[in-house]
């Protein structure tokens, strides 16, 4: 079962030996994404007993391709894998960017990364991000204990907002704050000292 995505992928963004678009393409990430919408969707159509599965699938890939070709996929999941974090609707993000930019459409292209949708130009990249994802970033990162994303990927200055913003009960934000610090110092620093400390041992 075939159909086109109405986008054709230029050359040096082609990894023949993989038969797939390299990582700097504009839409990689769109395309892993459908990837997983479709084998999701798949095995949702295979629960439900549904005949036939692929030439739905065909069929509502199709329409959604229908008015925006590729950029309609990245749209679709862009919504479908936000809206639940209340993210703004991709439409939103290309309004404001519109409006903030002059530009109009068909002088940049869009690429969605997770909850932020970056803008190319002919010279520039703009990254349009939200508070809305700002928070779900944060809060993805602090759930999965991803302590090195934390570091590099927040704004240190973030950190005293947080701290004297009104809402946050100081007497149950620094004692977790301190319990989360300890296992980040416990799991991370003290491995990788130790691990320097006997190397130089052997060394030595």
């Amino acid at each position: 079962m075939t159909f086109s995505l109405e986008y054709t992928v230029i050359l040096e963004n082609w990894n023949s030996k993989k038969q797939e678009v390299k990582d700097n393409d504009i839409y990689y990430f769109t395309l892993l994404d459908f990837k997983k919408y479709l084998n999701k969707r798949y095995l949702d159509l295979k629960s439900e007993q549904k005949e036939d599965v692929l030439n739905i699938l065909k069929n509502e890939s199709v329409e959604i391709l229908d008015e925006y070709g590729i950029e309609g996929i990245a749209r679709k999941l862009f919504d479908d894998n936000n809206g639940k974090n209340g993210l703004p609707r991709y439409d939103e993000f290309v309004l404001a960017f519109e409006k903030y930019s002059n530009l109009k459409k068909g002088s940049y292209k869009t690429e969605t990364v997770d909850t932020v949708v970056h803008f190319h130009t002919n010279d520039t990249i703009y990254e349009v991000d939200s508070y809305e994802g700002k928070t779900a970033f944060l809060k993805a990162v602090i759930d999965d204990k991803s302590y090195d994303d934390i570091c590099t990927m927040t704004n240190e200055n973030i950190w005293s907002e947080i701290y004297i913003d009104a809402g946050i009960e100081k007497h149950i934000f620094l004692p977790r704050m301190f319990r989360e610090w300890e296992i980040y110092w416990n799991k991370m620093i003290i491995p990788v000292i130790q691990r320097h400390h006997s190397g130089a041992i052997s060394a030595t």
